[in-house]
């Protein structure tokens, strides 16, 4: 009765990304900081703990550290972040 309005799952590639440009999760924490603070004077903080639950599915982030992410990496929004029926 209730999967009627089943949630569709969400996945990434940031795990794979970051894995083929040779970048730790520490390493992407900080360089997704670094351009938040070149694009608007303040740092958006990002835990390496965060990190790998981005990449184990267990915490889809905002459309904006979605964003910071993608750019951290080099890839288009789409290409990390999609969702799957």
């Amino acid at each position: 009765m209730f999967r009627l309005f089943k949630k569709r799952k969400a996945t990434n590639q940031v795990k794979f990304l970051r894995d083929a440009k040779g970048i730790s999760q520490k390493e992407l924490a900080q360089t997704v900081e670094r351009i938040s603070k070149e694009r608007f004077g303040k740092a958006t903080p990002l835990a390496e703990q965060t990190v790998k639950a981005i990449e184990e599915y267990r915490y889809m982030p905002t459309f904006g550290l979605a964003k910071l992410i993608s750019d951290a990496l080099g890839e288009e929004l789409e290409s990390v972040f999609h969702k799957i029926n």
